[in-house]
């Protein structure tokens, strides 16, 4: 499990990488497409420490966390390609698919436009540490 977990990210960082790429296609329905939770950890009674079963549980949702920004982010990328090439005002404005919500805080992602940039945040839960929220900040070409 944790090391599912482990390439979970792995695999969420070079998506990162690949989605910023020129012509990049968009992955907003391959990620849709996964479960969730991605990978789930609470049955699992390998983890009889409780510390250690806190990490992981943490661990899990930082992951869905990543995934479902990661969603967010190429739902950004559909509205601007179907808007003359803008960022919505805000994410309740982006109807064409649904926006995930932040997965950890139960609510919609912190969400900034600015023009030509936005700015996606989720700041790091309670117990966690900075490295645990995420922040995207997307610049559109012109």
């Amino acid at each position: 499990g944790i090391i599912g977990v482990g390439f979970g990210g792995f695999i969420c960082r070079q998506l990162e990488q690949f989605v910023q790429g020129p012509n990049a296609p968009n992955l907003y329905w391959a990620l849709r497409g996964l479960p969730r939770p991605f990978i789930d950890l609470t049955e699992r009674s390998e983890f009889e420490d409780l510390d250690i079963r806190e990490r992981a549980h943490l661990l899990m949702n930082r992951l869905d966390r990543h995934v479902a920004a990661l969603q967010c982010v190429e739902a950004l990328r559909l509205y601007a390609a179907a808007h003359d090439g803008k960022f919505p005002k805000e994410l309740s404005s982006i109807t064409e698919v649904p926006v995930p919500n932040d997965p950890v805080m139960q609510k919609q992602f912190v969400y900034r436009c600015t023009g030509p940039n936005a700015v996606l945040e989720a700041p790091a839960p309670k117990g966690a540490t900075e490295r645990d929220a995420i922040r995207y900040e997307l610049n559109l070409k012109e």
